[in-house]
């Protein structure tokens, strides 16, 4: 029934799709070239790599890291997020290190918003 259903994005929908489920965490999958666990995240169409490390939980733990940054915006400022900003959210080795990650990002939209409004 319609009670029970949500307003979800396509991205969360998908995200329970069989396939997603299959028993792989998110985010990563395995590099054959490179024999290490490769970091990925779609944003805005466009695939990012963002790392590779020697586990699938340390590449799952990158994507997290990256998804984490993304989540801190609403979905019409991702286009303002570059792969950089997903690759040093990666690099974080705090939480208080991927906040002032989030102040400089936040500095560079506001000033993006305040050029387009002149």
């Amino acid at each position: 029934s319609p009670d029970n259903l949500r307003l979800v994005t396509n991205r969360e929908n998908s995200q329970n799709r069989d396939k997603h489920r299959a028993g792989k965490l998110v985010g990563a999958c395995f590099n054959k070239k490179r024999d290490k666990w490769e970091a990925k995240i779609r944003l805005n169409g466009k695939q990012y790599h963002l790392c590779y490390r020697d586990t699938e939980l340390e590449a799952h733990e990158a994507y997290l890291k990256a998804f984490a940054l993304i989540q801190w915006y609403p979905t019409e400022l991702h286009h303002l997020i570059t792969g950089e900003d997903l690759r040093a959210a990666v690099q974080a080795k705090t939480t208080m290190s991927l906040k002032k990650l989030k102040i400089m990002l936040d500095k560079r939209i506001q000033l993006c918003y305040n050029q387009a409004s002149v």
